[in-house]
């Protein structure tokens, strides 16, 4: 009875094994097409879009300057090409520059405020091109 279970078992093994083995050939050799499945949930084509945005450009002035004079919001600057006004009364965004620089991209920057700006400091004033609003000031040095 014991060796009639074991041949039993061998012959399932071997069976199950077999269909194993002839249905990953079936699968491998054969190219089976989806033909149900594309029919019922069909695949909309790919298109590239014909408006591809760009990215709006970006409108600011740098200017680079010692600070000769404060009165109330309004900063006096000396630049390489002469004296400018700017006036800092709706500006919030103040930074001091504590290493590196901002060219090189390695700048290590803390937050600063209008009260911290002093004459003979050299700042980096960043103005919108437009209106020429002070976007934010920068003491370098």
């Amino acid at each position: 009875m014991n060796t009639d279970l074991n041949q039993k078992n061998r012959l399932t093994l071997l069976l199950a094994a077999l269909g194993v083995v002839i249905f990953i050939l079936i699968t491998s050799t054969w190219i089976f097409k989806d033909s149900l499945f594309s029919t019922l949930f069909p695949k909309p084509e790919s298109r590239a879009e014909a408006d591809i945005s760009t990215p709006a450009e970006v409108k600011i002035r740098l200017t680079r300057g010692i600070i000769t004079g404060i009165s109330g919001s309004g900063l006096l600057i000396n630049t390489a090409t002469g004296s400018a006004n700017f006036s800092i009364s709706t500006t919030n965004d103040f930074q001091r520059l504590l290493s590196g620089t901002l060219e090189g991209g390695d700048a290590v920057t803390a937050t600063s405020s209008a009260q911290q700006l002093q004459p003979n400091q050299e700042v980096l004033i960043i103005t919108d091109k437009l209106t020429n609003q002070v976007l934010a000031v920068y003491i370098l040095r």
